[in-house]
């Protein structure tokens, strides 16, 4: 059962697996889960000047997964076991995950989900919190500005030329 499984989940995520083959030219469909983990894990350490040009990209390949793990999840593929003598109607059968199969995967599913919103929410932090230090500065300086124009404008020596 273990090796059908196994199977199955290759044959079942090799069409997606194909495409990432044709974006990244990545070899099995383990190491398209793992990129997608890793680029799960770069969300987080995303540097704050890079947050606006950088993050569609990132959530773009995570919903392109996501979507492609929810149809493996609710049973829209399903793989052909063979019989001994190749491919033969009555010796055909299709597997579909049994129900305890999918509710893995489902869980595994909604475990990446909640790590990529917990790591979308430290990105964004941190950029808010690059763009809230940015504008103080710019407060200030406006600030600054204001108070020297203030000041040279009521000074000793320029009221006594003004009498």
């Amino acid at each position: 059962m273990k090796q059908t499984l196994l199977f199955t989940f290759l044959i079942a995520t090799s069409a997606f697996s194909q495409q990432a083959v044709e974006q990244k030219e990545v070899s099995t469909t383990f190491e398209y889960t793992d990129q997608v983990s890793r680029k799960i894990e770069e969300v987080k350490s995303l540097p704050p000047k890079d947050y606006l040009s950088k993050i569609n990209s990132y959530r773009d390949v995570v919903e392109e997964y996501i979507n492609h793990k929810k149809r493996v999840c609710s049973g829209e593929f399903s793989t052909i076991i063979l019989g001994s003598k190749g491919l033969n109607t009555e010796e055909t059968k299709k597997i579909r995950l049994s129900p305890e199969e999918r509710e893995l995967c489902f869980r595994e599913l909604k475990a990446l989900q909640i790590n990529f919103v917990n790591n979308m929410f430290a990105a964004r932090k941190k950029y808010l919190e690059y763009v809230h230090e940015k504008r103080i500065e710019e407060l200030s300086k406006a600030r600054e500005e204001a108070l020297g124009s203030i000041h040279s404008t009521f000074s000793k020596s320029k009221l006594r030329t003004r009498k």
